[in-house]
């Protein structure tokens, strides 16, 4: 199973292992933005669901991103209990 690691603050916890790998630098600071998502059912090789979702690229590509409906479920519950989203609720 690939990981899908979850941080709950990037302010406080930034993903620092990505700045020395050569990642392009957005010098505007356009990110890619997340313009669909979807369901892909029976999609993995043991029947399950996969969730599905289509990026546009500061250039203007497209790119399909995929993880499990499972994982997908956990990163979202796992989110959804930090102190940074019950602030986003009141």
């Amino acid at each position: 199973m690939i990981p899908l690691h979850v941080t709950a603050n990037l302010d406080i916890d930034p993903w620092r292992d990505l700045e020395d790998i050569g990642l392009p630098l957005n010098i505007d600071g356009q990110t890619a933005k997340i313009e669909r998502i979807g369901v892909l059912p029976n999609a993995t090789h043991n029947g399950r669901a996969c969730v599905e979702l289509l990026l546009r690229l500061p250039d203007g590509r497209l790119l399909i991103a995929e993880t499990t409906m499972r994982l997908f479920n956990a990163a979202a519950a796992a989110i959804a209990a930090t102190p940074v989203a019950q602030l986003e609720e009141l």
